[in-house]
């Protein structure tokens, strides 16, 4: 079972116990919820620059026409090809299943680490 957490806000997100000369690419999932109540799953090496996209309508063509969007869960995972599987694996849950990986507060992100 992965570590679960919440936080509070939002910033540059670092892979827990790396180094800070430590130059390794961090590969992460997340879930947006979107203006129309509508959840979205991607996968980036930076989400502050891509959650920004996103709500500059520059990141997704779904995500385009449902600004402003909200960073709710993220994931951490070694490598692109761990984390691209398990964007496929989020992307076919139903509904449900992604709210249950959300915290139950709005104001929170959920994270997972993933080794």
């Amino acid at each position: 079972m992965p570590f679960l957490r919440a936080i509070t806000t939002v910033g540059a997100f670092l892979y827990p116990g790396g180094s800070g000369s430590n130059t390794t690419t961090v590969h992460y999932v997340y879930i947006l919820k979107c203006s129309d109540d509508t959840y979205y799953t991607g996968y980036t090496t930076d989400v502050g620059r891509r959650v920004g996209e996103h709500d500059a309508g520059d990141g997704a063509k779904y995500t385009a026409g449902r600004t402003p969007v909200q960073l709710r869960y993220v994931e951490y995972h070694p490598s692109r090809s761990v984390a691209q599987r398990r964007e496929y694996e989020l992307k076919s849950l139903p509904r449900q299943e992604k709210a249950d990986l959300l915290p139950s507060a709005h104001d929170r992100v959920g994270i997972a680490i993933r080794t």
